[in-house]
């Protein structure tokens, strides 16, 4: 079913692409009831472009009209219908029905459904379609018996069948629909679009496109693609004011500078899984990392007037419109341009390696990783020469001797920290040091911004004097703690805003249940599911203390 076309161009593909919606005599004459070629999906160039080339078939044939088309591309009408920031089934049909251009009463439907699914609730992207809706779109396009072609960015991770809306597309009939899962950067594994395809069976012709120069020449045009993407990605933003419109993320440039900083994580997560097993947790960590990074720029105190809030919120807004599916970057891709990210490491096996007693050079002045020596254990002067170069910071499966003078306690720009399967030997962190040394521990906690710890005893990191040192804290990820004792969050952390405790054995010795969370009154993520407690009953079972701003509140039997 994959027809593979070489084309070095949107226009070149776009023209492939109109050859195969014509509709000429001969076809109809040889044709059977069994045999048709009516819906035909684009993948792009192994995922890039495809929405690019599905709006240069759109424009070409809507600048003309029917009669002036060429042979067997006369289409009476038209409906492009981008649903690639997928919300349901539901807002597939409002969008067709609206170029339909169906009645004001049944129009109405739509907002008299969502209300009684608010009502009972029905989560959005659980909402099909209205069959009302559906009998008055069937009557409408019977009426019209028109010919129509159907241009669907699909956002959603299945085939639409178009055909219950009332489009005939089988046996003789000369409706097309040409449809892509692609598009605004959330790329599809071609496995998993071949998956989806055959499942459903709706679709008759599959194509792709490739180019057919030399590597520079299709780097030139992938690094093409990848920009127009980019800039269909930068406009939706501004036109849902959604990070954009407040001139946050509003430039093709900057998108792409997010894309590429998250496509190489995806590669180094490769890598890393490889040697070690470690991962970026890219569903969780996306927004931070580009925040953290300076990738997107918080507003400066005296810009911002909520905080700063409105440049994580632009951030969220991007995560949203271009979710990575990663599976799909697995490893440097061939189509995609270099990132502008390096990767730089010492080991036991590379010449340049850091011998005992001899610094870590200076890191790139863009982003770095940095791999530590399996033998290492980090001292209080092993980042010294990071200080405020370095901003986020994972350690993986280390040991360290003391929190009272952790490794990172020179980096004064830290804004991401997360400690995975490491150790502590000292984890005594209530007998302070002298007042140097408190003004160096002080000064590295109170950055932070994010702070994940996963496997790695919490009584040292957690303790309440270390956790009253992060006034600035907007998210705190705990995972597979043992035997912590989770009251020691009452009264700290004024700026949280996620906080997620999961999978670990915690107890509440040292504060009533009822007032754990008092005073976090920006909360807008809660999660506290697969814990199992020391006490029956749980902790969470009074949030009373939570004044929350958003309807994201999610807890669990904890």
């Amino acid at each position: 079913m994959l027809q593979v076309f070489k084309a070095d161009s949107i226009a070149e593909a776009a023209e492939r692409i109109l050859d195969e919606l014509k509709e000429d005599d001969i076809a109809n004459t040889t044709r059977s009831i069994g045999s048709r070629n009516n819906v035909i999906y684009f993948d792009g160039w192994d995922g890039l472009g495809a929405s690019a080339v599905l709006r240069a078939v759109a424009q070409r044939l809507t600048s003309m009209a029917s009669s002036e088309a060429p042979a067997g591309l006369q289409f009476d009408q038209i409906i492009h219908v981008d649903c690639s920031n997928w919300e349901s089934r539901r807002s597939l049909q409002r969008a067709v029905a609206e170029q339909l251009e169906l009645s004001v009463p049944v129009m109405e439907m739509f907002d008299r459904q969502d209300e009684e699914d608010d009502f009972h609730g029905i989560p959005e992207g659980s909402r099909t379609e209205i069959p009302q809706v559906l009998r008055a779109m069937f009557q409408r396009i019977q009426e019209r018996n028109r010919r129509f072609l159907v241009i669907f960015h699909n956002g959603s991770t299945e085939e639409m069948d178009l055909a219950i809306f009332g489009f005939l597309l089988s046996g003789y009939s000369t409706n097309k629909v040409l449809w892509t899962f692609q598009g605004k950067l959330r790329l599809k594994p071609r496995m998993k679009v071949v998956k989806a395809i055959e499942t459903t069976g709706k679709t008759d012709v599959f194509l792709s496109a490739s180019a057919r120069h030399e590597e520079e020449d299709t780097r030139k045009l992938l690094s093409f693609l990848v920009h127009q993407e980019a800039t269909e990605v930068a406009a939706s933003l501004v036109d849902n004011n959604t990070g954009g419109g407040r001139g946050i993320v509003d430039q093709p440039s900057k998108v792409m500078e997010c894309f590429l900083y998250m496509l190489k994580l995806c590669c180094l997560a490769y890598h890393f899984k490889m040697v070690g097993g470690y991962d970026y947790d890219m569903a969780t960590h996306s927004c931070n990392y580009w925040m953290c990074d300076a990738i997107i720029r918080q507003e400066r105190q005296g810009e911002a007037t909520d905080g700063g809030d409105a440049s994580w919120q632009a951030a969220d807004a991007l995560r949203l419109a271009m979710p990575f599916n990663v599976d799909y970057y697995l490893h440097d891709h061939p189509y995609l341009p270099p990132s502008h990210l390096v990767m730089w490491c010492n080991d036991d096996n590379n010449s340049t390696a850091s011998q005992p007693g001899t610094p870590f050079p200076s890191p790139p002045n863009s982003y770095g990783h940095l791999l530590v020596p399996a033998s290492a254990i980090p001292n209080a002067d092993m980042f010294q020469y990071f200080d405020n170069k370095l901003s986020v910071l994972k350690l993986c499966g280390r040991t360290f001797i003391s929190l009272s003078s952790p490794p990172f306690i020179n980096c004064d720009n830290l804004k991401f920290l997360w400690l995975d399967h490491c150790q502590v030997q000292d984890t005594d962190t209530d007998t302070a040091g002298g007042e140097e040394e408190e003004a160096m521990i002080r000064r590295c906690f109170q950055n932070l911004w994010v702070l994940d710890v996963r496997y790695t005893r919490c009584h040292g990191i957690l303790s309440a004097r270390l956790l009253d040192f992060m006034t600035q804290l907007r998210e705190l990820n705990v995972m597979g703690a043992q035997d912590w004792d989770i009251g020691q969050l009452q009264g700290q952390l004024p700026n949280i805003r996620k906080l997620r405790v999961t999978k670990s054995t915690v107890g509440c010795n040292s504060c009533s249940e009822s007032n754990l969370l008092l005073g976090m009154n920006k909360m807008e993520l809660l999660d506290f599911s697969g814990n199992r407690t020391k006490q029956e009953g749980g902790v969470a079972a009074n949030l009373s203390g939570i004044s929350t701003s958003s309807n994201q509140l999610e807890t669990d039997n904890y």
